[in-house]
């Protein structure tokens, strides 16, 4: 979906009025340090308009992602544990749980810089480059790995609730059939 608001960044940039105090603009935080950077940069204001608009449009997709997330999360019925206490089973889970975590420090730190002067791979942005190619970056990048990171986060943090649950009150485990009971 981020790919299509990117092809029609020209499109939307017509019809979406992003200006610095939209609530589309602010949904995206680290649009307050583009905004600062852009005062002194190469690009222009039509250029500007359409990378925010861009990165708000994108922003607002992994948004409903998120959304869809955390209610999946809150209302899912597909997990069930093994009776007996696993120590797999909760290294599994906070492996990922911390992973998740991992991405989202990683990258919101990066994305917290910023363009900067020299390019350091396919997660920087940076001056040199023209501004779809920041623009791409940023959101088929650093705003992929933020909500995925996020997303890891939700879902592992949901099962060790859902583990712990199961351990301390019994809930979601999978009752065993028995074969000899039956008889």
């Amino acid at each position: 979906m981020s790919a299509i608001v990117l092809a029609i960044g020209d499109y939307l940039s017509r019809r979406i009025d992003v200006d610095p105090n939209s609530v589309l603009l602010q949904l995206w935080p680290y649009n307050e340090v583009y905004l600062r950077q852009f005062a002194s940069s190469p690009y222009d204001s039509s250029e500007i308009r359409w990378f925010f608009t861009v990165v708000s449009c994108s922003n607002v997709i992994w948004l409903a992602f998120l959304c869809w997330k955390v209610f999946f999360e809150l209302f899912r019925r597909d997990v069930q544990f093994p009776r007996i206490k696993s120590a797999a089973i909760t290294k599994y889970i906070l492996l990922f749980f911390f992973s998740g975590w991992l991405l989202l420090l990683l990258f919101g730190l990066v994305t917290l810089a910023g363009f900067g002067t020299q390019a350091y791979g396919f997660v920087a942005v940076t001056f040199n480059w023209s501004i779809a190619a920041n623009a791409s970056t940023i959101v088929m990048g650093e705003m992929a790995f933020l909500y995925i990171g996020a997303g890891v986060v939700l879902e592992f943090g949901g099962l060790g609730l859902r583990y712990w649950l199961s351990r301390t009150f019994g809930c979601f485990v999978v009752e065993t059939s028995d074969p000899q009971r039956r008889q």
